[in-house]
């Protein structure tokens, strides 16, 4: 928790310098970094999450070259049309272990903030029937017509609509609208494209 507490601080927080934040360095490769060094970190992670398409890697690395920070924005979609974005952050130094954080990510007023998501509540069963579910309907589903699952034991749902054929050289592909429902009625939505690989499976391609 303290981590996450210390990596909230690079999106919404001026400076580590904060009495108030020092607390939470602990062991992290946070602890090595200079308030020159957070900044620039700022920066490179908000440029990212604003002009970064999804699976593209910016990394940064500090003057000496013995810190690393890889910003990966994962998917990016909307909750009550507010822009968000699922995003990995690795770190690497010498002298400490790698460390890897997963996060939800929307744009505020304000900047960028996390933010509880329906995506966090799917469980490894959900996730499994989704994907099953997502491939029926690329493979079999009728553009504009929507297909819907709901897991009875988590309350958890989906929509997965068929919008249109994506022209692709050598490719089938399509492009979905996709929705991700919790059972407290959240929803996450976004646009995806996928395409049919040589072993019959859709994968969802770059963006």
């Amino acid at each position: 928790m303290r981590k996450y507490l210390l990596i909230a601080s690079l999106l919404t927080l001026p400076t580590l310098a904060d009495a108030s934040n020092i607390l939470f360095l602990g062991n992290s490769i946070f602890a090595d970094l200079s308030e020159a060094d957070t900044q620039a970190i700022k920066a490179s992670v908000r440029q990212a999450l604003d002009a970064s398409p999804d699976q593209s890697r910016t990394v940064w690395s500090n003057e000496k070259g013995d810190i690393k920070v890889a910003v990966t924005p994962k998917v990016s979609y909307e909750i009550d049309g507010q822009p968000c974005r699922r995003t990995e952050l690795r770190m690497a130094g010498e002298r400490r272990a790698n460390e890897r954080y997963l996060f939800e990510l929307c744009k505020t007023d304000e900047g960028w903030a996390f933010s509880p998501s329906p995506i966090n509540s799917f469980t490894d069963q959900d996730r499994e029937i989704f994907s099953a579910h997502l491939q029926e309907t690329l493979e079999s589903g009728v553009d504009g017509i929507p297909s819907s699952w709901v897991n009875p034991k988590t309350g958890n749902s989906a929509v997965v609509v068929p919008v249109r054929t994506v022209p692709a050289a050598g490719q089938q592909c399509r492009e979905a609208a996709i929705t991700l429902m919790d059972k407290r009625q959240r929803t996450a939505d976004g646009r995806y494209t996928f395409c049919r690989g040589d072993d019959g499976s859709w994968a969802r391609q770059n963006q």
